[in-house]
């Protein structure tokens, strides 16, 4: 795949896309600690002491599989998440949610709450898909329409790879009068008023705030950590927020300034948003050391949850690697070696089988460069082909 125009950040030295940093970090991490690794389309990683399969750890797109199917389905939907906020008598904007059907009573509502309101997604990817600034009916309608679109990338498994691949959920549709593929008419979305003042996004993982920043909310990307900033009592409100989705093993929550804060008994912050998936990239953006910080604080943690043991850390590693499901094994053993070297590292290519479409040969390197590199494979964005999966097997580690 072809990632030129996608946003970039520097790993080891090597140029990544920022949306495979959430995959990327939990390999780093795991390498780091002498772990065997095991990655596998749509940015899963299995890990082990011994082997990677069968896999004492897991993740995808960086979740650890502490997190369970119903937590990341309820996650999901954005309606259930606002009513378990609720549940947990958690503060939330003014909001309600309609279908297209009930357009005219959306905007009633919105006249009711008070321009100007967001507009988000009812169910899909998270962070959720949103429209804001809205200041009138019209805009509103517009919104609506947008929102609605359908992709068929969306559910076509490994079409759209900025979709985690458990997360493909928008799966029905139907035409507009254009004949755009576009959400039923029942489908809901939320109106909700949008409140002025900063927006903070923290990482919680367990019943730990790891990392928290400021978030520009024009790119969604972070300005500048805060978790310095944040008093207990936000800190407790972004670890409730997390808990109240039942099984989440980790949450990216987004806060907003609350306007009566001031008064006595309110909230500092109110809750807009909850993720399950890390968006490692934009802590990284604030601050590029937050990176490893959630990479290592996932790892520790699903260890913790696994009873496993982690080895020392090193910083240099030589592994085996098995390469597998290339469609030009031969042209990939090729470049492998020079692209390594060119990045500090390297590959020394021992067989390759344009049949079974293998690479088998060593590595050594880093871990941030040697984890950047099958990523980056797995992705398709390193070679003119793409891996079914990578396998660094553990050999002697140099610390």
């Amino acid at each position: 795949m072809n990632s030129e125009n996608e946003p970039h950040t520097e790993v080891g030295g090597v140029p990544l896309p920022t949306r495979l940093l959430d995959g990327y970090q939990v390999h780093r991490a795991a390498l780091a600690r002498d772990l065997n690794t095991l990655a596998l389309p749509r940015q899963v990683l299995l890990a082990g002491t011994v082997s990677a399969v069968p896999s004492e750890l897991s993740y995808t797109h960086g979740v650890p599989e502490a997190s369970g199917l119903s937590a990341v389905t309820f996650a999901q939907d954005h309606r259930l998440k606002r009513a378990l906020l609720d549940r947990a008598k958690l503060p939330t904007p003014t909001g309600a949610s309609f279908s297209w059907k009930s357009i005219s009573e959306a905007e009633k509502w919105a006249e009711k709450i008070g321009y100007p309101v967001i507009l988000r997604e009812g169910v899909g990817e998270n962070p959720v898909r949103a429209i804001g600034n809205i200041t009138s009916g019209e805009q509103l309608r517009a919104a609506f329409n947008e929102l609605r679109r359908r992709d068929k990338a969306d559910r076509t498994p490994g079409s759209n790879p900025h979709t985690a691949g458990y997360a493909t959920t928008r799966l029905t549709f139907t035409f507009d009068e254009e004949g755009n593929e576009v959400a039923p008419l029942r489908s809901r979305m939320l109106v909700e008023k949008q409140m002025p003042g900063r927006t903070v996004r923290a990482f919680v993982i367990g019943d730990e705030l790891v990392a928290a920043v400021e978030l520009d909310t024009d790119d969604s990307t972070g300005v500048r950590s805060v978790k310095h900033e944040l008093s207990a009592e936000d800190v407790a409100l972004f670890t409730q927020t997390a808990a109240a989705v039942p099984g989440l093993a980790c949450a990216t929550v987004d806060a907003v300034q609350n306007p009566e804060s001031p008064q006595q008994g309110s909230f500092p912050l109110l809750i807009t948003g909850i993720s399950e998936r890390p968006r490692i990239e934009t802590y990284a953006s604030a601050d590029a050391g937050l990176g490893d910080v959630i990479g290592d604080a996932l790892l520790n943690f699903q260890a913790g949850e696994a009873q496993v043991d982690l080895p020392a850390a090193v910083s240099t590693i030589f592994r085996r690697i098995e390469v597998e499901g290339l469609r030009h094994a031969d042209q990939v053993a090729k470049e492998l070696p020079s692209i390594a070297e060119s990045y500090g590292a390297r590959i020394s290519v021992e067989h390759s089988d344009a049949v079974s479409g293998d690479v088998v040969g060593t590595a050594s390197g880093t871990p941030e460069v040697l984890a950047a590199l099958v990523e980056l494979l797995m992705a398709g964005c390193l070679v003119d082909d793409r891996a079914a999966a990578v396998n660094y097997s553990k050999g002697s580690s140099v610390a």
